[in-house]
């Protein structure tokens, strides 16, 4: 269908030239011979009249035909898109395109035809002597042209503001092209109004001076006259379209709010045909009852916007003449949601008829407890008094396991008093190897005894489950102080076992430390107290001053690390002092038993130090005589074997 347009096309400019050829020899210079008078100028005129009237009408039957292509082309492109197959679509263009071909070739062989007899009908050149009127034919050829083009252009968007498409009505659809075609056709407009108005002022001119020159100048204003008054109908076609555009759109918002409130109320319909019943219970009463409320109001809220659509539709109908479809929905609409507001509202006074006739909820709330103990009292009055048939095996298995029960009692009583004992001295590591050893059989005989009491355990619940609830009520009791009794003791006696082995690793470490301390000690006063101290030279004496300064410091800082030590261990006393049991967990107890193994032997130490203190005091005291005195000598350069006899006396009393 593209090539039947393009060859109209090319066929209207074809004849768009030719008219300005046919407009030329109409308009031409009139000869007229001398001796013939006006009678050969009335022939003339009279053939050349014939000859507009033919191509006037070759003229409107091209237009025709070019209207006729536009509405097919239109109808094939709706033809292809929504009925078409594939296999058509590859045969028809070929098809389409031979007959508009034929048809193309025959309008142009007429057209050669009528311009040829045109031509020959035309009388031959007149004389060299002739009286001419003289036109102004730039003019007029530019005149031509531009109603020419005017006129084309016209018909050509006429065809397509007389679509078929702007002559109904439609709810739905998309409107897009063809308002984009009309907007196309809006926006040439004022070029062309220009060209208009240009082609007016160029008629003016010319119709002036043909007045002027005396020439017969009334085909000129006829046709611009026509054009003029094509123009004027072509732009109320025009806007009555852009009207039409704007109706329609108002006609899709319309039935688009419609639809919105129908999906609404069909929303409220289905609700309404899924209620069941009138219910029974008070609170599905209430409930149902609020939601219909919730339904009332909501479908309450939708009638301003129905009166606004009332009033929407009131002003499309007076607008224009309005499809029928647009009051006919409106008042189905309408009926349909005046009868579903009906039921809803019906539904909410039967439901509040109801809930208001129901008792009062303090009479619901004691009926609902009185039903609730005359079902647990059934409940019981089922069970059966007695559940034990086998009266003697039952109470050779309540023997057995009373038996085990005493048993573990007795057997924790003794291991409590063995926890109650009290703590060995943390010095004392004989001792604390052999309560160690009795906590680690302890251990091993929990072991032991532990699936004994899983057995009780079992037992127990089997009896439990087949006695009365009495009994078994107090049997769970026993069974669960049991548990509890024999998991304390385990806690304790691990607890225990953990703090001895700690205690005796502190004790061992604490007199290998002391055995230390002691050798250090002992070394220190074999080689201070019983050292030879002979010295030859001052140099000598002053090096055994300097290492006896570094032993004195030592000993100093020794004495800090004791005092911060008898410090921790008071903080440890006051500690033990506020408590009247031993702690619970392994922490605690091992804090206590380093802090009284600390305690125990630095207080064996401090004595020992003391005495060692007072010693190293006098050591002091003759270090610092001896160094004053070698001071003096090395002043006044005494060498040893220049010594005074009271040095050497002081020497020899120190030693």
């Amino acid at each position: 269908m593209i090539v039947p347009k393009l060859l109209g096309k090319v066929l209207q400019e074809d004849l768009e030239q030719e008219q300005v050829r046919v407009n030329s020899l109409t308009h031409m210079v009139v000869v007229v011979d001398e001796s013939s008078g006006d009678h050969a100028t009335a022939a003339l005129e009279e053939r050349l009249k014939v000859l507009g009237d033919r191509w006037a009408n070759i003229c409107r039957w091209t237009e025709e035909r070019w209207v006729l292509l536009q509405d097919i082309l239109l109808k094939w492109q709706r033809f292809t898109e929504e009925q078409i197959s594939q296999a058509v679509t590859t045969t028809q263009p070929s098809l389409t395109q031979t007959t508009v071909m034929e048809t193309v070739t025959m309008v142009t062989t007429r057209e050669q035809i009528l311009v040829k007899h045109a031509q020959e009908e035309l009388p031959p050149p007149p004389p060299q002597k002739k009286r001419q009127i003289t036109v102004d034919s730039e003019i007029r050829k530019r005149l031509d042209v531009d109603i020419t083009e005017l006129h084309s252009w016209i018909t050509r968007s006429e065809a397509v503001l007389q679509s078929p498409e702007f002559a109904v009505y439609r709810k739905e659809g998309n409107f897009s092209d063809l308002k984009e075609k009309v907007n196309a056709i809006a926006r040439e407009k004022p070029d062309k109004f220009r060209k208009l108005q240009d082609a007016s002022r160029s008629a003016q001119a010319l119709v002036e001076q043909m007045v002027t020159e005396g020439a017969n100048a009334e085909s000129i204003i006829q046709a611009s006259e026509q054009l003029n008054s094509r123009w004027t109908e072509f732009c109320q076609l025009l806007n009555e379209r852009f009207n039409w555009l704007e109706y329609q759109n108002n006609i899709i918002t319309f039935y688009n709010q419609l639809q919105h409130l129908e999906q609404m109320i069909t929303t409220a319909e289905n609700w309404l045909k899924t209620q069941p019943t009138t219910p029974l219970e008070p609170i599905a009463i209430k409930s149902q009852l609020k939601i219909c409320k919730d339904e009332v109001n909501r479908l309450s809220a939708l009638q301003p916007q129905i009166e606004k659509l009332k009033i929407q539709s009131v002003s499309l109908k007076e607008k224009g003449q309005g499809p029928m479809f647009l009051d006919a929905d409106f008042v189905a609409f309408t009926n349909h949601f005046n009868h579903i507001f009906a039921g809803v509202q019906a539904r909410e006074k039967e439901l509040q008829t109801i809930f208001d006739t129901l008792p009062p909820m303090r009479y619901q709330e004691t009926m609902s407890t009185v039903q609730t103990w005359i079902q647990q009292s059934e409940n019981k009055l089922t069970i059966p008094h007695l559940t034990v048939t086998e009266y003697e095996i039952m109470e050779q298995r309540l023997g057995k396991l009373q038996n085990h029960i005493k048993t573990l009692k007795k057997w924790m009583a003794e291991v409590d008093v063995f926890l109650k004992e009290e703590w060995p001295a943390l010095g004392d590591s004989e001792i604390l190897k052999k309560q160690l050893k009795q906590c680690r059989l302890l251990v091993s005989d929990i072991q032991t005894i532990q699936p004994s009491l899983n057995s009780v355990n079992e037992g127990g619940q089997k009896i439990k489950g087949e006695a009365e609830q009495e009994f078994a009520s107090r049997l769970e009791t026993e069974l669960r102080e049991l548990n509890t009794q024999w998991d304390h003791m385990c806690r304790q006696v691990y607890t225990r076992k953990e703090a001895l082995k700690a205690g005796l690793d502190k004790t061992v470490s604490l007199q290998k430390d002391l055995s230390e301390m002691h050798e250090w000690m002992t070394q220190a006063e074999e080689e201070y107290l019983e050292r030879d101290f002979e010295y030859k030279t001052p140099d000598e004496l002053q090096k055994a001053v300097e290492e006896m300064k570094e032993v004195w410091a030592c000993w100093h800082e020794l004495l800090s690390y004791l005092e911060k030590a008898n410090k921790w261990l008071n903080e440890v006393e006051l500690k033990l002092k506020a408590t009247e049991n031993v702690p619970a967990r392994a922490e605690e107890i091992k804090e206590v038993l380093e802090a009284v193994r600390k305690q125990k032997l630095l207080e064996q130490s401090i004595q020992s130090a003391q005495e060692i203190e007072k010693s190293l005091q006098l050591i002091q005291e003759s270090l610092e005589f001896i160094d004053k005195q070698l001071a003096a000598y090395i002043a006044d350069k005494v060498d040893a074997a220049q010594m005074p006899q009271e040095a050497q006396a002081s020497i020899t009393n120190w030693k």
